[in-house]
């Protein structure tokens, strides 16, 4: 659960700064963006990224053999679970116990998996066709595309998930161990934005972009 847990958080980062750098909170900021080579390189690479790991914890299926019958609590055993998908197959085969409020979720979720199908399956065909290989297919990511509200819908999904676990279930705190983006400490673009001003008077020809 642990590294589950992390790993949603990691992906969190990483979505967060390519969201600022596509949608930054100022309009200097915006502009140099739109101008800058070297931030949309950094932008694509967090999108990718992003969902390249998004699309490993939102499995559409049951992949492999899962063991239904553990001998080891879950809190205790050293296998850790890294998909969403194989969590809830367990939940339901009754290896996190068993109540009424556990089996309300579970449907809730099961619901909301429903729902999310469709992002599910194009996080995966992202993931599969385009970018986690070299040969970019142009005429294949251009024909569809996955949206900064659909990726960060599932974020959120996917933290409400291990929350209730955490607090309602296991009844144990998980601590997390990736930084947590702050988009007021987040400001070496009005850095940058200041020192071309600066520079700008002594040394026209300066520009960092």
């Amino acid at each position: 659960m642990k590294f589950l847990y992390n790993h949603v958080a990691l992906i969190e980062e990483t979505f967060d700064y390519s969201r600022y750098l596509e949608y930054p909170a100022t309009e200097d900021e915006r502009l140099y963006l739109s101008n800058s080579h070297v931030f949309d390189l950094f932008k694509i690479a967090l999108w990718k990224e992003t969902c390249v790991e998004l699309a490993k914890i939102f499995k559409p299926k049951i992949e492999g053999n899962i063991n239904i019958n553990k001998t080891i609590p879950p809190k205790k055993s050293n296998n850790e679970l890294k998909d969403f998908t194989t969590l809830i197959f367990q939940m339901k085969s009754g290896d996190f116990g068993e109540n009424a409020k556990m089996t309300e979720k579970i449907q809730e979720w099961e619901i909301t998996f429903a729902e999310y199908k469709g992002q599910i399956q194009l996080l995966k065909y992202y993931r599969d066709k385009v970018y986690a290989h070299t040969d970019l297919n142009r005429k294949h990511s251009e024909e569809i595309e996955i949206q900064y509200q659909d990726v960060n819908s599932l974020i959120v999904f996917a933290k409400s998930i291990i929350d209730f676990l955490s607090n309602e279930v296991l009844e144990w705190p998980i601590n997390i161990e990736v930084p947590k983006f702050n988009p007021e400490k987040f400001d070496i673009i009005k850095k940058l934005i200041n020192y071309e001003k600066f520079s700008s008077l002594s040394h026209p020809t300066t520009n960092l972009q």
